[in-house]
């Protein structure tokens, strides 16, 4: 277990042990690890262990790119509707389960994203891993074997299966409706949500409903009792109680008498849920620059990322009222792009939204920026949706708030 905590921690992706570890307790097995006939406890953890170093060796190489920059060059003997293989020189002299000796691309541009690993082996047939559940292919005398692991592609069926549906010519993949995306993601995506201004709140109501409406997903919800608003990442010694709660509309949750913090701490210690990604907030007011370490909403989601969990905080800019709507829009283009794949949210970082509320106008855009290092000089409460500072001249997420731009940062956990 050394090696796999190790491997998670530097990870961009969600960690298969972790979640085996985590959610079964050794009572269940894990969707990848069932097949005709499941795999034990031990091997499946095994399994998922391999699962994350061989996706901590592809999250080297996300784009095609920096593959091929690394001496990597196309397989063109390959299974149909498994993507573009590439494997660096001598790659297929044996099976190393960590190890995946080709790495699965959706095209030959540099720009192509991974979308699987694999496994190519000359000679005989290798053991492959534990159980039944690898079926490899034989392709001009090479052994062939893709894991659909990486996320946007994850395929719940059948990890292991010899195409993947979302990548057969001509079929339409562009969102989380998209069919392929139906028939390969079979499970629930698991949503924790917490914030920092309370299960009463009217931003985390205004987040669980929205979340209510989005198919394919479960909302958990775990959050303060109360007001927590400036107690960053802090948490109680010896963990906080807690007790049966709901949200403003009803939707049932636990209340804990603590921080933030303590609500990930009882979450994911106290009832054991293994989330496949927490989002934090709706705040009411906004997170950005030097103010970021002051904050339970970030806060919350920091200790999430530090539990190697995905994390999501975001917060809506003040106003009368404050236009949550807004901020539960731009969090679900968010949660679309992560559900595809198209980010990764490294478990070392947690990506923190920061909406306007507009007096005027219409909120302008997103844009991916950077975090202001100082409040010196800058107007910390401006939303100016009327702005027409074009969006590639904003330098910092204060910068994208005052000019009426949905501010998206990457903040270290």
């Amino acid at each position: 277990m050394v090696t796999v905590v190790a491997v998670v921690a530097s990870s961009c992706y969600f960690p298969f042990a972790w979640r085996v570890d985590k959610a079964t307790g050794g009572t269940e097995v894990a969707p990848w690890c069932q097949g005709a006939t499941d795999l034990s406890a031990q091997d499946c953890l095994t399994m998922s262990a391999n699962f994350d170093l061989a996706l901590d060796y592809a999250g080297d190489y996300r784009s095609l790119g920096d593959f091929v920059a690394a001496g990597a060059t196309e397989v063109t003997a390959r299974p149909a509707d498994v993507g573009v293989p590439f494997a660096l020189p001598g790659c297929c002299d044996s099976f190393d389960p960590a190890r995946p000796s080709l790495l699965l691309y959706d095209g030959t541009a540099a720009s192509s994203r991974l979308v699987g690993v694999g496994w190519g082996v000359d000679g005989a047939e290798p053991a492959g891993f534990a159980g039944d559940l690898d079926v490899w292919t034989d392709v001009d005398g090479r052994w062939f074997l893709a894991a659909w692991i990486v996320r946007g592609y994850l395929n719940h069926p059948n990890v292991f299966a010899p195409a993947h549906p979302c990548l057969v010519s001509g079929v339409d993949y562009s969102s989380t409706s998209s069919p392929c995306f139906v028939a390969s993601h079979t499970r629930d995506l698991e949503i924790l949500v917490t914030n920092d201004d309370g299960i009463g709140a009217a931003g985390i109501d205004e987040l669980v409903e929205a979340l209510r409406l989005v198919p394919g997903v479960n909302v958990t919800v775990v959050a303060p009792a109360v007001n927590q608003s400036g107690t960053g990442d802090s948490t109680t010694p010896g963990g906080a109680t807690a007790a049966p709660g709901a949200t403003a509309s009803g939707y049932p949750g636990t209340v804990v008498n603590g921080t933030p913090g303590d609500s990930i701490f009882h979450a994911l210690g106290v009832m054991g849920l293994a989330p496949d990604l927490v989002i934090s907030g709706i705040n009411e007011g906004q997170n950005m620059g030097p103010i970021i370490p002051l904050s339970g909403t970030v806060g919350a989601a920091k200790w999430a990322s530090r539990g190697w969990v995905p994390a999501i905080a975001t917060s809506q800019g003040g106003g009368a009222p404050a236009d949550f709507a807004a901020g539960a829009e731009a969090t679900l283009e968010v949660l679309e792009q992560f559900r595809l794949g198209e980010v990764m949210n490294e478990v070392s970082l947690v990506t923190n939204i920061n909406t306007p509320t507009c007096a005027a106008g219409a909120i302008r855009g997103t844009v991916d920026t950077v975090v202001a290092s100082s409040l010196a000089g800058r107007n910390y409460l401006l939303q100016d949706c009327t702005s027409t500072l074009p969006i590639e001249n904003v330098i910092d997420d204060i910068d994208a708030f005052n000019n009426g731009f949905v501010g998206i940062t990457q903040v270290p956990s």
